[in-house]
């Protein structure tokens, strides 16, 4: 599609609207990409436009070539501005109604690039309040080792890309460095068109670069998270990117305020954590490993040999409990669980302190476990 835009472009500028290069370039965009065909005819409607713009001396003695639509067409071609309700938009009435309004005499090319900088910079601060659900990101600061660093630039960063591309757009506009004769105006609407739309693709850029990273970072980090159930659901129906990376890693992104969501990631981790450390963590890895199968909310078939507590045992009384399971021993009564182990040729009442904390983990891994969203599951590699 770009190529075809190019070529309506070069089109455009060797033979004008009406010729039959252009003609042919609008076939072919409306055969393969009916969806941006109103884009194209806009562009070209906007150069039957350019010559009575172009009839400023201004363009013909300065070399400054946004006296014309040659330039911000394929800016609104490149954003994608053209389908749905853009594609209607006849931009060369809205020329016409905007020259209406008389603008402030600049000569100055220096000058010209403050203006359009500015008018860059607001639009980068009012895309990116809008990108992020009509709030401002600040800048956010952390302190390491008693030094200050930047953890976040926030809507700084698109404010000043914005005001650097409208900028640096405006720059490469000019053919040449002859001087604008006297009382001529550098400064038309077009301009300030242009430099909007360069700025807003200067915001795009700056939050789809913040957006990528994150993004990334939390597809790395969920990864190695457990499954939760209606997490899914919940970072689809997040309002923003950033929103939905801390929702799916339960962790702040710097500068953003955190989303409520956020809370059922944390709070899972959180309870795995604790659930983790009433184990003695290679032994349920090795377990789960020879098992196979990851260990469900329900507790089933982990075996009393892989808590925490009987790893300090004597080898006869580890040996005769090891294979109790976890969740029937926290059922039992004190009195059961002696009897049980009373079975397995060990008296259970010289032991009795120590068998109680074994069936106090026991219980205590029952009770988290409830605790756990309903689908979440441990494997040998989380272990």
């Amino acid at each position: 599609m770009q190529e075809l835009f190019a070529r309506l472009i070069t089109a455009l500028n060797a033979g004008g609207p009406n010729s039959a290069d252009v003609q042919q370039v609008l076939q072919q965009i409306n055969t393969q990409f009916p969806a941006q065909a109103e884009v194209a005819k806009s562009i070209v409607s906007g150069w039957v436009a350019s010559p009575a713009v172009s009839a400023q001396p201004v363009s013909q003695n300065s070399g400054f070539s946004f006296t014309s639509w040659k330039f911000l067409a394929p800016l609104l071609a490149a954003l994608g501005i053209g389908s749905g309700a853009g594609a209607n938009i006849d931009m060369k009435s809205v020329m016409a109604f905007l020259t209406k309004f008389p603008l402030p005499v600049i000569n100055n090319r220096w000058e010209l690039l403050g203006v359009v900088a500015v008018v860059g910079a607001i639009v980068g601060f009012a895309y990116a309040f809008y990108r992020n659900n009509w709030t401002i990101i600040l800048p956010s600061f952390s302190k390491s080792q008693d030094q200050f660093k930047v953890a976040s630039l926030g809507i700084l960063r698109n404010v000043f890309m914005a005001a650097v591309v409208s900028a640096a757009t405006t720059w490469l506009s000019f053919s040449s460095s002859a001087a604008p004769p006297s009382g001529g105006n550098l400064l038309t609407w077009t301009v300030l068109m242009s430099a909007a739309a360069a700025g807003l693709v200067g915001s795009r850029m700056a939050s789809g670069e913040v957006e990528k990273n994150v993004l990334w970072e939390a597809l790395a980090t969920s990864a190695e998270r457990p499954a939760v159930s209606g997490l899914g659901a919940l970072v689809d129906n997040a309002k923003t990117a950033l929103d939905a990376a801390a929702i799916a890693t339960g962790d702040t992104v710097p500068g953003v305020k955190p989303p409520k969501e956020m809370n059922l990631v944390r709070q899972t981790s959180d309870i795995e954590a604790d659930l983790l450390r009433l184990f003695d963590r290679p032994t349920l890895k090795d377990w789960l490993t020879k098992r196979g199968v990851p260990l469900g909310r329900d507790g089933a078939g982990v075996p009393v040999g892989t808590l925490e507590e009987p790893q300090s045992f004597k080898s006869a009384l580890k040996t005769a409990i090891k294979d109790f399971e976890v969740v029937p021993v926290a059922g039992m009564s004190s009195d059961t669980f002696l009897s049980e182990v009373d079975k397995r040729g060990i008296d259970a009442q010289s032991f009795k302190e120590l068998l109680g904390d074994v069936q106090r983990q026991a219980i205590a891994v029952k009770d988290t476990l409830a605790k756990l969203p309903v689908g979440w599951s441990l494997t040998a590699d989380r272990a």
